[in-house]
């Protein structure tokens, strides 16, 4: 087996265990994975537009727009008109900040035990390494 053949093989062994594992912590929360991912957006980046989120996720806006109306739905989100009409702002609410903060604890609990033994050299050099090879799939 070649080496990269190797690499791309244990990425998707890691990536189903650790979605499964996310997807049970997120459900407890009734979120699911499209959810978080704008929550932890619009929370670390702050507000932006359906097509910004779209485009960060290599996801079509329709998806993006049913994702979204959950998420005010629940009160965790609100969007606000921006000078240019055609464009839906999105923020988070004050609770869906709260919430994020909630979910995000528990979430650091479990990644941070999956990277028992792995220094933060060693975390940084494969965070570098995932970087070249997304860029290389948006080339």
């Amino acid at each position: 087996m070649e080496r990269y053949q190797q690499l791309f093989h244990e990425l998707s062994m890691v990536h189903k265990p650790y979605i499964d594992q996310l997807n049970e912590i997120l459900g407890r929360y009734a979120l699911n994975r499209p959810q978080w991912t704008i929550m932890y957006i619009l929370f670390n980046y702050g507000p932006h537009t359906l097509v910004e989120i779209s485009k960060y996720q290599s996801i079509e806006k329709p998806a993006i727009t049913r994702t979204v109306n959950s998420l005010e739905q629940q009160g965790y989100i609100q969007s606000f008109s921006s000078s240019d009409k055609r464009k839906k702002n999105i923020q988070l609410t004050a609770k869906g900040e709260k919430q994020y903060k909630v979910v995000r604890s528990e979430i650091d609990e479990f990644q941070i035990g999956k990277l028992i033994g792995i220094t933060t050299d060693e975390q940084e050099q494969f965070l570098n390494i995932l970087e070249r090879i997304k860029q290389n799939f948006n080339e």
